[in-house]
């Protein structure tokens, strides 16, 4: 579950700003249980944001997830992330048409002393460059924070 508060979304310890314009769809995707859905205003790309306990670091998931899509494409190798939180990110396509690209991150917290990931990934039909450039995205991107005290 996700905890708004002092216009945050919190889940455990992380938190991030809600994007300005965009539409929030609560159904989970992909089977996650903490997950949501932004979509952008001209629903040309949305972005995923969910969670999941993982023994594995955000490297080593990445790996694992690439290694069982054998027909996609990786455009960009999973590399880390400067950001406040540790992580790796990686950009890939099932297509050979770059404007079918996604973005993923996965970013490394502990709670409760359990391990986590907190992910986010795009789809849709918008070139990845301009996802990821969307101030949208960008802000979402940017908030992303560790707030112990919501634990």
């Amino acid at each position: 579950m996700f905890l708004y508060k002092s216009s945050r979304l919190h889940v455990g310890p992380v938190s991030f700003a809600l994007p300005e314009g965009f539409y929030l769809d609560s159904d989970t995707p992909d089977g996650y249980a903490n997950a949501l859905t932004f979509y952008a205003p001209d629903h040309r790309f949305c972005f995923h944001i969910a969670t999941e306990k993982d023994p594995l670091d955000s490297h080593n998931s990445l790996k694992s997830f690439i290694g069982e899509l054998s027909k996609e494409r990786i455009l960009r190798q999973i590399t880390p992330i400067t950001h406040p939180i540790p992580g790796h990110e990686v950009i890939y396509t099932e297509y050979k048409n770059r404007a079918r690209a996604s973005y993923e991150a996965h970013f490394d917290y502990y709670d409760k002393g359990e391990h986590y990931n907190f992910i986010l990934y795009t789809t849709g039909d918008a070139p990845v460059d301009e996802v990821m450039s969307h101030p949208g995205f960008q802000a979402v991107f940017d908030s992303i924070r560790l707030d112990p005290q919501t634990e």
